[in-house]
């Protein structure tokens, strides 16, 4: 079979691989607590809880933890860690194994992580956790729950606190509870002038309904004085983030619980995921209330980092019994990275997906119809279309180099398109965009070696030759899985377009083999023919 094929095949079976781990041995998940399936997980309230026998512990406690199926939601695997938090990156403390369907994993330490044993359907397990006998603070089991290859759920957790009180870095203590108000004032007053505010839209009042505001206030030393309203009937956030893309970002959500009651939640992103829940000691003087529609919260953050600048997101969405779920709307972004110790204004608007959209749509026109109708005129029409000519050259050399530069130009487009859009790269970038890069680089480099192709007639052309194929094919292969890669940033997950992508994929390989078998048996043919003619002379 042809090298045409082979990579081909390789393409969709890299980008749709699944790593199966039915065994439960999943130590390359231990520090994302991400399966490696392939697939994005689930943005909705998850059908499963982790609960712990205590609500505190001392130094060497057994506290058992239970992860089980809400309404009969049973799973197939999971993977339970103890962290600390609210910088929870490593497991604590170590498990001992009382389930037979559970086994104890070494994540940066023995028996650390607890895992299945098998893919069969579980309702409920258990497992003992053994306190660290250092005194570490709040901590937080955490689960990923597994239902099948395709959804699953993570961030699942629920926290305990330690007996002995965790003093803040200042010396100071801090309270966590959220006072409920009967009216929290927040207003644009001052704005500019003794603190930094953003709002959407423009000059709107933050007392009245469809106004989104948030205004932060420098106090003494390490204090910022947060005030956040908006228009929601289940959350409202902020994010201080280091791009204009949800991942890697401090976030302070305002969460209308079942009561009626507005709570609190500090929180990290990790992607475009449920934030990840962050301890509330460094946060003090917490505010809250709901009235006429609007949320509002006032309180004061310790836990800012001094001399950086931000770009604001601020979104809102639907919650459900206190759990926040998807916002259906995009969030507004300020224009620019702001300083929120300077009394400055910034205005928030959305980040359009026109562009995006358009860059992706061009890509699937270079790489997945004109690039692709360039390589089979190469590959199967130069014997077809022998003795043809255009222009003093071969017919089927004029089309190919004219679809493949159309390709080129195409491909440029769609890259200095997003680029623009997203203003450079960031190093906490996705995957995407690094190998899109690569992507293009190969992109200018075929038409440069072509330009330097040595005459049909010299000596060493086969090399020109085999370079030429070999990157083509390599430069299709990673195009095509940049096109998968970009899908699943979009649509947090494969989903109906991955799956016709996909589809499209198939096609092709299949169209491939089909013209490879036609070709052969044409070849075959012609031997013969030419065998005949030999044997009659």
């Amino acid at each position: 079979m042809s090298l045409s094929i082979g990579l081909l095949l390789l393409t969709a079976n890299t980008v749709l691989k699944v790593h199966g781990y039915s065994n439960g041995r999943v130590q390359s998940s231990c520090d994302s607590m991400i399966p490696e399936h392939g697939f994005a997980p689930q943005a909705s309230t998850a059908p499963y809880t982790v609960s712990a026998s205590n609500t505190s512990y001392n130094a060497g406690d057994e506290i058992t933890v239970t992860v089980a199926g809400n309404l009969g939601n049973n799973f197939k695997g999971f993977l339970l860690e103890a962290r600390a938090t609210p910088e929870g990156d490593q497991p604590l403390g170590t498990f001992r194994i009382i389930d037979p369907n559970t086994q104890a994993l070494d994540c940066s330490g023995t028996k650390t992580a607890v895992s299945h044993t098998t893919s069969d359907r579980k309702q409920q397990v258990k497992a003992v956790w053994i306190a660290p006998q250092q005194n570490v603070g709040a901590i937080e089991f955490r689960v990923t729950v597994l239902h099948d290859m395709q959804s699953f759920w993570i961030n699942v957790q629920t926290t305990i606190n330690s007996s002995i009180p965790v003093t803040p870095s200042d010396g100071s203590t801090a309270p966590t509870t959220t006072a409920q108000a009967d009216s929290v004032h927040i207003s644009a007053d001052q704005c500019g002038t003794t603190k930094f505010c953003f709002i959407n839209p423009p000059e709107c009042n933050p007392e009245l309904p469809n106004c989104y505001f948030m205004s932060v206030a420098k106090g003494n030393n390490r204090d910022y004085k947060f005030e956040i309203s908006g228009s929601s009937n289940g959350y409202i956030s902020i994010g201080l983030s280091d791009d204009k893309f949800m991942g890697n970002d401090d976030v302070y959500i305002c969460v209308l619980g079942s009561s009626g009651k507005v709570n609190l939640v500090h929180a990290y992103t990790t992607g475009r995921t449920t934030p990840i829940s962050r301890s509330l000691e460094a946060i003090i003087n917490i505010t809250t209330v709901y009235e006429n529609g609007i949320i509002k919260c006032a309180f004061t953050s310790r836990n800012i980092t001094t001399d950086r600048t931000y770009y604001i997101l601020y979104a809102h969405g639907p919650a459900s019994n206190g759990y926040i779920q998807k916002h259906q709307s995009d969030p507004y972004i300020s224009q620019v990275k702001v300083d929120i110790s300077a009394p400055t204004l910034a205005l928030g608007g959305t980040r359009s997906k026109v562009v995006i959209k358009v860059h992706g749509a061009l890509m699937l026109i270079a790489w997945m119809c004109i690039g692709s109708m360039g390589m089979i005129i190469a590959r199967y029409f130069k014997r077809a279309w022998k003795g043809k000519r255009f222009q003093k050259k071969d017919l089927w050399f004029q089309i190919h180099r004219s679809l493949m530069m159309l390709t080129v130009g195409v491909t440029i487009i769609a890259f200095v398109l997003s680029f623009v859009h997203v203003q450079g790269l960031s190093s906490n970038a996705s995957p995407h965009p690094f190998i899109g890069s690569v992507v293009m680089g190969l992109t200018l480099l075929q038409p440069t070696i072509a330009v330097m192709r040595p005459p049909p007639s010299e000596r060493r052309r086969f090399i020109f030759n085999w370079v030429h194929r070999i990157t083509a094919l390599l430069t299709k292969v990673l195009a095509v899985a940049t096109i998968f890669l970009g899908i699943q940033l979009i649509t947090q997950s494969n989903g109906l377009i991955g799956h016709i992508m996909g589809g499209c994929v198939a096609w092709e390989a299949i169209f491939y083999i089909i013209m490879e078998i036609i070709q052969c048996c044409t070849r075959n043919e012609l031997q013969e023919t030419e065998d005949q003619k030999v044997t009659f002379f």
